[in-house]
């Protein structure tokens, strides 16, 4: 999917309409409450389906949640957020992982979509997003430039017993880790190992 879109109008209401279907738990907030859905970019193998981050703005804070439209026939939604939920949508498009480079491009969709809102994929120092004291702080600077440093692309071997090994740099709130994980042909993530590579990064703490 080339770039970001913005749903609006008939298209918006549209996915907000199925997500309440397919949530009761969400159904009465997406009625009443102001919402925005903005797309994210999906493996090539994924064809005609598209996935949205749909946060309903509430008076105390915003609900982010992530939605997979399996578009026409079935207008069919599914809400993604963990690895059950991602497997779950591997399975209904038939997802099967050839190359390492069709890895590649799942690991970083399953990284944002099947992980925790604290944790974030981190490949280059453009993905951290520093807090305002990195400028002027000595100590608070050297983390930052460890750990943008340390971040490092996906990387991804060839496949062995039906599955890929690879390792992705992540922060979990303020420390780095470096994960090991194991992808299945099927698009199954196990997680093999993590390696704690910097504490302390300096960047804003996400609520829980």
């Amino acid at each position: 999917m080339p770039g970001r879109v913005r749903l609006t109008g008939e298209g918006l209401a549209s996915l907000v309409a199925r997500t309440a279907q397919a949530s009761p738990l969400h159904a009465q907030l997406l009625a009443t409450e102001p919402a925005e859905a903005i797309s994210i970019e999906v493996p090539a193998q994924f064809g005609s389906v598209q996935v949205f981050d749909l946060t309903v703005h509430t008076r105390r804070r915003p609900i982010e949640l992530r939605v997979a439209d399996l578009g026409a026939p079935s207008g069919e939604v599914m809400l993604l957020g963990d690895g059950a939920t991602v497997d779950a949508l591997a399975r209904r498009i038939g997802l099967r992982l050839e190359t390492p480079e069709q890895a590649t491009e799942y690991v970083r969709f399953w990284c944002r979509t099947a992980t925790r809102h604290t944790e974030q994929l981190v490949e280059t120092a453009a993905d951290f997003q520093w807090i305002p004291g990195v400028t002027t702080d000595p100590d608070l600077r050297g983390h930052a430039d460890r750990a943008a440093h340390l971040a490092r692309k996906i990387a991804v071997g060839h496949p062995a017993a039906g599955a890929f090994p690879a390792e992705v740099t992540m922060l979990e709130q303020r420390t780095l880790h470096l994960r090991q994980l194991r992808v299945g042909v099927d698009g199954h993530v196990d997680e093999v190992s993590r390696v704690e590579l910097e504490r302390d990064v300096p960047v804003p703490y996400t609520l829980p």
